[in-house]
């Protein structure tokens, strides 16, 4: 276990200093990766060595009044593509606060707000991000696989 985090934590550092040459500021990092992949581990990390905001795509499931056949078929058709775009990354490029309400599935219901300050780095984690609409609004990727 502790190879693994000291490989994470160096894989971090790389990936930090990489982000500093980048010219665009804020940065918004997709992680995108396979269920199990470490993204939500890697933007923890990611999280504590840069200070950076996290949004999970998981707080943006479908409601039920959303879910449809053809919205299914999409590549990432379960997330509410739409609801993130206006209520989180149009806000962060723009460097104004967000603040939105997470869906828990399980409920089904929308949970207390979620307030995120700009910052310069926040990381999208998430499935599909690099299949969907919302590809173009981030400036950098890391796609994690598992072997």
């Amino acid at each position: 276990m502790k190879k693994l985090k000291a490989d994470v934590s160096s894989a971090a550092e790389t990936l930090l200093a990489f982000i500093k040459t980048l010219p665009k500021q804020p940065i918004l990092l997709a992680i995108d990766g396979r269920c199990g992949s470490g993204k939500t581990t890697f933007a923890r990390v990611l999280q504590e060595k840069a200070g950076a905001a996290v949004v999970h795509m998981d707080d943006f499931f479908l409601r039920p009044e959303q879910r449809t056949p053809e919205r299914f078929a999409e590549p990432g058709g379960n997330v509410d593509r739409e609801r993130v775009l206006e209520e989180v990354l149009l806000p962060l490029k723009a460097g104004r606060p967000v603040v939105y309400r997470s869906y828990d599935a399980h409920k089904p219901a929308m949970l207390e707000p979620v307030h995120l300050k700009p910052s310069p780095i926040t990381i999208i984690e998430s499935s599909y991000i690099r299949k969907s609409s919302l590809w173009k609004r981030v400036c950098a990727s890391l796609q994690l696989t598992t072997v």
